[in-house]
């Protein structure tokens, strides 16, 4: 009997896979990691087929471990990173690398766009708070004038890649491509103006549908591939960050729910979008139209714990408890040790001869949490205080990162109800597929 959704979480460096019941319980999980590429000072890339490889891999594996025949799985539906592009060609492959929304590249396509548009209209448009190389418009316009990607046909999103391998054809959705600098949020459409500016036509976009509705069916070679069933149907999802807020039930006045994965998110649904930019915080589109989420964000918060044990924990290597281990060692050590800086440029400083690994976990989990306050007081421009903040993810799991996190805020600091929100929220989209699936086979 068909009673399973399947969910495919694209994150920065990793893809998980996760298998629900009908009752949206979690069933099976299986995380699968890949590395970054670091070509050139301020690029970041990752081979597109990673994701792929990494879906595929990890939804066997679910499979596998829970005893679910691949004939049960009746829809599937992916949640990613919002702003890392794909360039594809006419043949449906990709032109070299993703560009990893990391990525900054394109500062001085993003300074033309700042003096084209400003920042109060780019705000006022696409509800992002400042034009950076990192944008995508921006990234877009540096590869529609690199003649290496003259080649190029459609611009992709991960979501968007994704289903273009399981269905043949590429369906994105305001919720995804809400971070992108193209999309005018309160019209609730593509921003003319921007794609005329960085000289990119709608038809290199993919075709924009609801999260929820159907975006095609896995093909044969796509359904060999992950170990399902042909004919399967594929949901559209939506970006991470606002999957995560559906699968969390964000809606309750007063509170915020906090992220701390890669990047360190602080967020909350909204259905007020003025447009006038108070301070430096962003609005989404949500899964719904004439509904938003309001999020603050450290964009490499989780990455830089990623770092330290990387590079000064080899024994770590490979263990699934490798971040309890560093809590352990953070849990009694002093705090004397500083993690200065913000975004992707800090160091450590104060160490002495006495320092362990142990205070600079502690330095990093401080040093974040302060950032957390910093987000938490700029969404309170926009009229919402915190009186509870709610954390999600895998840094949910770190009690003395909660309780850190709660000394410096100034506010209680609880569990969320689910860690894997992002996944849930997918698999919600899913079950709306499947329901709709369900109904007409029974016509």
């Amino acid at each position: 009997m068909m009673e399973h959704v399947l969910t495919l979480d694209v994150g920065t460096t990793s893809v998980k896979a996760a298998l629900w019941d009908r009752e949206l319980n979690l069933v099976s999980l299986s995380l699968r990691e890949y590395g970054l590429l670091y070509p050139k000072p301020n690029w970041v890339e990752v081979n597109p087929e990673a994701y792929w490889d990494a879906a595929t891999d990890g939804t066997k594996e679910v499979l596998a471990k829970s005893g679910v025949s691949p004939g049960d799985v009746c829809s599937v539906a992916c949640t990613t990173q919002g702003e890392t592009l794909i360039p594809v060609g006419a043949d449906g492959e990709p032109i070299g690398n993703a560009i990893v929304w990391l990525d900054e590249r394109a500062g001085d396509e993003a300074a033309r766009l700042e003096r084209t548009f400003g920042t109060e209209l780019f705000f006022s448009k696409t509800g992002l708070p400042e034009l950076t190389g990192a944008c995508p418009a921006a990234k877009a316009l540096w590869l529609r004038k690199r003649p290496e990607y003259a080649g190029m046909r459609k611009l992709l999103l991960p979501e968007d890649y994704l289903i273009h391998k399981m269905t043949g054809a590429p369906v994105s959705n305001p919720a995804l491509v809400t971070s992108a600098g193209w999309l005018d949020i309160r019209a609730d459409k593509l921003w003319d103006g921007m794609l005329s500016e960085i000289l990119l036509p709608p038809s290199y976009l993919p075709e924009m549908r609801e999260p929820g509705t159907a975006a095609g069916t896995l093909t044969r070679e796509a359904a060999a591939a992950l170990g399902l069933r042909e004919g399967t149907p594929v949901a559209v999802g939506a970006m991470d960050q606002v999957a995560s807020a559906l699968g969390a039930g964000n809606g309750d006045p007063g509170i915020v729910f906090e992220t701390s994965g890669t990047a360190l998110v602080a967020s909350c649904v909204t259905d007020r979008f003025d447009g006038v930019l108070r301070a430096p915080a962003t609005f989404y589109r949500f899964t719904e139209p004439g509904k938003f989420l309001l999020l603050s964000f450290e964009p490499s918060a989780g990455l830089w714990l990623k770092w330290f044990r990387d590079a000064f924990c080899p024994e770590l290597a490979g263990r699934a408890d490798a971040y309890a281990v560093m809590d352990s060692w953070a849990a009694d050590a002093s705090s004397a040790v500083r993690f200065d800086g913000s975004g992707l440029t800090r160091g450590l400083s104060g160490l002495t001869l006495s320092s362990t690994r142990g205070g600079c976990v502690r330095a990093i989990l401080e040093a974040l949490a302060e950032s957390l306050k910093e987000h938490l007081e700029r969404i309170e421009t926009y009229g919402i205080r915190a009186g509870e903040v709610r954390s999600l993810g895998g840094g949910a799991k770190s009690r003395l990162w909660r309780e850190i996190k709660s000394k410096i805020c100034g506010v209680p600091v609880t569990v969320g109800p689910v860690t894997e929100t992002a996944s849930l929220g997918a698999a919600m989209l899913a079950s709306g597929v499947l329901r709709t699936f369900l109904k007409k086979s029974s016509q």
